[in-house]
């Protein structure tokens, strides 16, 4: 069954499920329908060229070299922003590390002052204990001296007694 081109019938429908343009040729006893697809050879030019296209064309081409203008101008700038944001993060790591070590310094001054406090207060300790220690004795040679006054004193009476009672029995 070979179909007629003078039976075929170009009726262009769109198929409700696909959504695709179909082609429907019949004969006297079958209708095929055939999927169309535009296909373009790279040897085909369009043969109707209206100057609408044309110009259309042309509009196109100059949007591409202004998309691609535009396109070359932001990747200046990104590249300008790259350099300009390492700039600035090297500035900040600069910073940082001053920082760092300006709180290290210090960090290290905090820590030998306590040091030296500590030692402050344990020399304190030892020279408060000393004097303490030294308080004590005093007070005991005090009581001590106190005492040696006290005997001095009875015993300076019993001389002049004993030298009253010698002179006397001397005489």
């Amino acid at each position: 069954m070979a179909i007629n081109s003078s039976t075929r019938s170009n009726i262009h429908q769109h198929s409700e499920e696909f959504d695709v343009p179909l082609e429907v040729f019949r004969n006297n006893t079958t209708a095929v329908e055939v999927v169309v697809k535009n296909v373009t050879n790279k040897n085909e030019y369009p043969k109707k060229d209206t100057i609408g296209n044309v110009k259309e064309i042309a509009r196109l081409y100059k949007d591409i070299e202004i998309l691609k203008a535009s396109v070359d101008k932001a990747n200046q700038n990104l590249d300008r922003n790259r350099k300009l944001f390492g700039t600035v993060l090297s500035q900040i790591q600069k910073q940082l590390e001053v920082a760092n070590q300006r709180e290290l310094r210090e960090q290290t001054k905090n820590l030998l002052l306590q040091l030296e406090k500590e030692k402050l207060k344990t020399e304190l300790e030892s020279k408060t204990n000393l004097v303490m220690k030294l308080k004590r004795e005093l007070l005991s040679v005090r009581r001590l001296f106190k005492t040696i006054i006290k005997e001095m004193q009875t015993s300076e009476k019993y001389n002049e007694l004993i030298s009253d009672n010698y002179q006397e029995f001397e005489s």
